[in-house]
């Protein structure tokens, strides 16, 4: 392997910017391409259970990093859209939820906000 040439690991080996990201694109546009096409119907219903599961392990192990007193921000995935951004500190927890209060009022929102898994990030 000649020097700034990919060492199949999505990365350039003389530690030049790794190409993680456009390796992985690739494979991801792989992937949903044969699932488009119907290459995996008759698997289908195993996939989206895989794909569910794992999100729900992702967001489990989220919230176990989370303690009464830090800080979350609303991401891109919540919903109405101007609380995204906004921070928020954690008071407790609900089932599958999250309990925050915002520092200010915005819309219908300020204390004893029951927030979804996987809408907010941790930031501190």
């Amino acid at each position: 392997m000649g020097d700034g040439e990919a060492n199949g690991h999505g990365t350039i080996k003389n530690g030049t910017e790794p190409q993680y990201n456009y390796y992985m694109n690739n494979k991801l546009t792989d992937i949903l391409d044969l699932i488009s096409s119907g290459e995996f119907d008759k698997d289908i219903t195993l996939l989206s259970n895989a794909i569910i599961a794992r999100r729900d392990s992702l967001n489990y192990q989220m919230l176990n990093t989370i303690r009464p007193g830090d800080t979350i921000m609303f991401n891109g995935k919540c919903s109405p859209k101007y609380l995204r951004g906004v921070k928020a500190t954690v008071k407790g927890f609900g089932r599958n939820r999250i309990i925050v209060d915002l520092a200010q009022p915005i819309g219908r929102f300020s204390r004893n906000v029951k927030v979804p898994l996987g809408i907010y990030t941790k930031v501190g």
